[in-house]
């Protein structure tokens, strides 16, 4: 009997460090508790017919329709427009007619005038001559020149009822000006940096900060720093001298709305470039924490996830999130032990945390091309090919909870790959360009109206525009997310 007990111990304790050992084995393989579900995927159009392909660029999606630059031996580059269907995908207008590319380009939305399918971008209708102001609401007629001409408009941007932009003149350089709306309602903002060599600087994409635009210029005295402006002379004006310097860098921007506040990269030369927040006043711009070692580095602000802002810091280089505080500010993982540097190639909201494709130099090995995935407390390498190095080439997209992203392998070379945020639970959705080492390169991953549009070239069709649709889950189907982390 003493045997027969001491065997069936040993047996049940054997079965509890069995399932223990199962337990650390699928956290360790990131086992995921379902696979992807099923997805369809197909040319959605050979624009230009042949080998060298249409070469769609500038995605931009209005009321669930893409629109988007691509070019035909007829027309060169114009703005076409796709429903995700062959006969839903042609040319809006040949804005520059002939082979002379208008190249659109800049697309941004607007919704103050007439109504909401309508949007700006840039074109020209002249090779020679800088892109001009355009709206239009999807049809050949309702595309037209939006704004008088002006020289090398950039950085659209709109704030309710009123459209802003940068650009140059001869009496006052490039400056900030503003439009209500009509061919001939332009005006000149503010001449922020006066004299017409000089102009304001403006770098970084402007945003909208309640009913006033926030963005970065120069005016001369205080160096580049942080405006604001609500259209008028009187309302533009230097929010804070961040970096007393007048040739030195205050603010970088890389804008990021987030509960009523702008985050954004600023520099005061004593922590480098930091986390920043404004509330559009001098008062309420202020440091949230500060995570640089280096002065004059700046940081990589992805976005906003799950109640928290996630951002890389490079000197050292490090994946952080905050609260809006700086006691709520945290280090969630160290990448300076084997990274001299990196950056984002782009990143999307996962599973209430953040997925973004990080790139950059080792100390050892070189370059690094990796996707990294974070629920806040920690971050995992999505190393979906463990016995190789695999490498990713495009930011990721989530449709319907699965991670979309393209993946350079030893054997099919860049192509399109799938993850429910596990390696297990990851895998190539299709080998679009069945030649071995080359790959079909995806690249531009939009998602439109529940499905994936994207821009490949399967070998024979150059690239071109392409689309996945998920097929219908089966009922009871559920998929894991973040690979499960013991704390």
């Amino acid at each position: 009997m003493y045997t027969r007990l001491v065997l069936l111990l040993s047996i049940l304790t054997l079965m509890v460090i069995t399932g223990q050992a199962q337990l650390a084995t699928a956290v360790a393989s990131q086992t995921p508790a379902a696979t992807p579900p099923p997805v369809t995927m197909q040319m959605v159009k050979d624009i230009m017919p042949g080998a060298s392909g249409s070469d769609p660029d500038d995605f931009f999606n209005v009321n669930g329709i893409l629109y988007f630059s691509a070019f035909d031996d007829a027309h060169g580059f114009e703005l076409w427009r796709s429903d995700g269907t062959p006969t839903g995908t042609y040319m809006v207008a040949d804005i520059n007619p002939g082979l002379d590319h208008s190249h659109p380009t800049g697309m941004v939305a607007y919704s103050g005038y007439f109504n909401d399918s309508d949007f700006y971008f840039l074109a020209r209708t002249d090779s020679s001559q800088p892109h001009q102001i355009w709206k239009s609401d999807g049809t050949a007629a309702g595309t037209v020149q939006a704004v008088a001409p002006v020289d090398t408009p950039r950085s659209l941007t709109v704030v309710g009822d009123t459209l802003y932009f940068f650009a140059n003149d001869p009496l006052y350089g490039v400056e900030l000006w503003a439009n209500n709306g009509t061919y001939g309602g332009s005006w000149l903002v503010k001449d922020i940096n006066p004299g017409s060599a000089n102009g304001a600087d403006i770098t970084q994409r402007p945003v909208a900060l309640g009913n006033k635009l926030l963005f970065i210029a120069n005016d001369g005295v205080h160096g580049i720093e942080l405006w604001i402006s609500d259209g008028t002379t009187a309302g533009t004006h230097l929010v804070k001298d961040i970096y007393p310097d007048s040739s030195n860098i205050g603010a970088w921007g890389y804008f990021v709305v987030w509960g009523g506040l702008a985050y954004f990269n600023g520099n005061d030369n004593q922590f480098g470039g930091e986390l920043w927040q404004t509330d559009g006043t001098s008062a309420g711009t202020v440091r949230v924490a500060a995570v640089s070692s280096s002065t004059g580095t700046p940081i990589d602000i992805l976005g906003v996830s799950g109640g928290l802002l996630y951002f890389l810091g490079n000197s050292p280089a490090q994946l952080w999130v905050a609260d809006g505080t700086d006691s709520g500010t945290r280090m969630v993982h160290d990448f300076s032990i084997q990274v001299q540097y990196g950056s984002s190639l782009g990143a999307t909201p996962f599973n209430n945390g953040y997925c973004f494709s990080y790139i950059g130099n080792r100390y050892d090995t070189g370059s690094f091309r990796e996707l990294w995935c974070s629920d806040g407390q920690t971050a995992v390498q999505l190393d979906i090919i463990p016995a190789s190095d695999e490498e990713i080439w495009s930011a990721p997209a989530v449709l319907n909870d699965i991670l979309y992203f393209a993946v350079e392998d030893d054997v099919h070379g860049v192509e399109l790959w799938q993850s429910d945020g596990a390696v297990a639970g990851s895998q190539m959705v299709q080998d679009i360009n069945p030649a071995q080492y080359v790959g079909s390169v995806p690249g531009d991953l939009t998602v439109v109206n529940g499905r994936l549009f994207f821009v490949a070239d399967d070998g024979t069709h150059g690239r071109e525009l392409w689309l996945l649709s998920p097929s219908i889950q089966p009922p009871g189907q559920t998929n894991a997310y973040l690979p499960m982390i013991i704390r």
